[in-house]
């Protein structure tokens, strides 16, 4: 039992040191000792086993202090590599990517739910695709898989995916019995605030709310620096606050569900019905009178405009949105919310109409040192997600 505690403290002391040569190197092995607490036969034991794995690279020299320059270790991401999946109602990308999230090749299919009998099999046979592709498997970490829905992370099955129609999905034993590699799967937002808290601009909070707006919502839910899951994978369905009992019947069973009133198809539904009505828009004659050509570019452009329409449904949006996100301050309180979504990006003034009306309805104690920003990750967080999910469960990386 002893010899089985030391090997524990051995491994976690690995992983802070690599934790710290990845977040402050190019660093000296007397460094490492000093900030960690460590013995620097610790640390040069561990730094040995690093560079024997291509993990760390020795060799620069640093600036000294009065004695012998001191030789500096950095991390090397691209002496292993990850797959990561990020999966939606209706694409599936696939990427190569190293151990900072780096995308070195990448390919996108469509999910199509009314053409494709089996979504998991389709699923499944374009990720066996492409590992069949990619060369020298033996530096392949692993799979990651995100997608949307409520997912039991540990065993890695989808639990509930209203939208694709998934119910208890084994897709981790799945994936891995067809490639044979290590596969994780996990929540999409869950997954994208563990990359904030990775890789984003808010690494040094340690509660932080990220809403995923889209084809759909959620919330993904960091408190103390840890992500708040719930008993079964299902904290954080944002999308299923019921806002109007006499509202539309969602898929989930309820009415009303915040999901028909914010993100890229209601805006799109209000605006077919709308223009179906008669009601006139730059929108129309930006997608050359053609309404199925709307799309959230032209939607951007015409609030840029000031198109009265647009304009419209944006506020009517920022209204729905901020009537969740008060439920979601009001009961976390945290440092920081993220909104991921490209059109606050594009369009400031949406993201400012968000915000104040979450400020108006909120309690000021916890929105005065709130701070509420799109979020940070830029292209691709959704891969960037997935590669956070593999790193942290390998490495232990402190988010």
């Amino acid at each position: 039992m002893k010899r089985r505690g030391f090997k524990l403290v051995q491994e976690l002391n690995q992983f802070r040191i690599l934790d710290m040569i990845r977040k402050n190197g190019p660093i000296s092995r007397s460094d490492l000792a000093k900030n960690l607490n460590l013995s620097p036969t610790t640390v040069a034991t561990a730094i040995n086993q690093f560079v024997t794995e291509g993990l760390v690279v020795d060799g620069m020299t640093g600036h000294s202090r009065g004695g012998r320059k001191p030789i500096l270790v950095s991390f090397v991401p691209s002496s292993k590599y990850l797959i990561g999946v990020s999966i939606t109602n209706s694409l599936i990308t696939i990427a190569s990517m190293d151990m900072e999230a780096a995308i070195l090749h990448k390919s996108t299919y469509v999910l199509n739910i009314l053409k494709q009998d089996n979504i998991v099999d389709s699923i499944v046979s374009r990720i066996n695709d492409y590992v069949a592709k990619v060369p020298e498997l033996e530096h392949c970490l692993g799979i990651s898989i995100i997608c949307p829905g409520i997912v039991d992370a540990e065993h890695g099955i989808i639990r509930k995916n209203t939208k694709l129609q998934l119910e208890d999905v084994p897709l981790k034993a799945l994936v891995e019995k067809q490639t044979g590699l290590k596969t994780w799967v996990d929540n999409d937002a869950n997954a994208i605030v563990l990359a904030e808290k990775q890789f984003g601009d808010f690494q040094d909070k340690r509660n932080v709310l990220y809403i995923q707006l889209g084809e759909g919502l959620g919330a993904g839910i960091i408190i103390n620096d840890e992500i708040f899951r719930g008993k079964s994978g299902g904290a954080g369905e944002l999308g299923h606050i019921s806002i109007n009992k006499h509202g539309p019947v969602c898929e989930c069973g309820n009415t009303g569900c915040l999901d028909h009133y914010v993100g890229w198809p209601a805006i799109y539904g209000k605006i077919l019905s709308s223009l179906t009505r008669g009601h006139s828009s730059a929108m129309l004659s930006l997608a050359e009178n053609e309404m199925s050509r709307i799309d959230v570019s032209i939607f951007l452009k015409a609030l840029a405009q000031e198109d009265e329409m647009a304009l419209s449904i944006a506020s009517e949006m920022a209204e729905d949105l901020a009537s969740g996100l008060v439920t979601l301050v009001h009961l976390f309180n945290p440092d920081v919310l993220l909104i991921g979504w490209e059109a606050v990006h594009k369009e400031p003034s949406l993201m400012s109409q968000i915000e104040k009306k979450l400020r108006d309805h909120s309690f000021t104690l916890f929105t005065n040192k709130l701070e509420v920003h799109p979020a940070t990750l830029g292209d691709n967080p959704g891969l960037k997600g997935a590669a956070a999910v593999l790193l942290q469960d390998i490495f232990n990386f402190s988010i």
